[in-house]
């Protein structure tokens, strides 16, 4: 959920992010999960990948991943492995969705650094106060350190496991690779689909913030 960065030290020490944003953040949505959403909270799988470039001699890695802990759910998953050119760091974690009102109560007992609002029929992805607190402490730990969503590619799988039809649309969307203002699908029983939104600067679309409507 991190893009970290830092300075070349005296000893050529460095830990280079490009940008501040993951590289990826990926979500798994059940329709079953939505309708139950509206009245109590309900956790969705998360997985959030960084790419690094350089060596990270430092340990920052390590360091930041044990004060992500507390932020996240118990039974997030770090892991690492080397690229070409640097680090890559995947965390696999659970993220709440629910209403404002769900989320409220639960984020009292909670703390999580992002959620799935639902406002009516659509869904956003919302940062929690506690994003900033965790931004806050990573910058103590080096002043360029930080984290910014959306992520460059927001990727929602949406599984019907819902025994109605369902109407999913979706706002600045790729789906198979190719570009909708409006992507509009009817979901029986069993369908599913990736939405694909765009966060980095490069796209048109990322001016828009990634939204989704599950229509009965």
């Amino acid at each position: 959920m991190w893009r970290i960065s830092t300075v070349c030290g005296v000893l050529a020490t460095t830990l280079l992010l490009m940008g501040c944003q993951p590289d990826e953040l990926t979500l798994e949505v059940y329709t079953s999960d939505v309708e139950l959403a509206k009245n109590e909270p309900i956790e969705v799988t998360a997985t959030v990948s960084f790419s690094l470039l350089g060596e990270d001699q430092e340990g920052l890695l390590d360091q930041v991943s044990a004060m992500a802990i507390p932020y996240l759910s118990p039974d997030s998953e770090f892991s690492k492995s080397k690229a070409t050119l640097g680090e890559n760091l995947v965390i696999k974690t659970k993220i709440p969705m629910g209403t404002r009102a769900v989320l409220d109560t639960y984020l009292e007992t909670n703390t999580r650094l992002l959620a799935i609002e639902l406002e009516d029929e659509t869904a956003y992805i919302r940062e929690t106060a506690a994003l900033q607190l965790f931004d806050e402490s990573i910058s103590r730990l080096n002043f360029m350190l930080g984290l910014e969503f959306p992520a460059k590619e927001t990727q929602v799988n949406i599984i019907s496991d819902s025994r109605d039809t369902k109407e999913l649309l979706a706002i600045a969307v790729f789906v198979d690779r190719k570009p909708h203002l409006i992507f509009e699908k009817s979901l029986a029983r069993r369908d599913s689909v990736s939405l694909i939104f765009k966060g980095g600067s490069d796209s048109v679309y990322s001016e828009v913030e990634p939204q989704w409507m599950l229509l009965p």
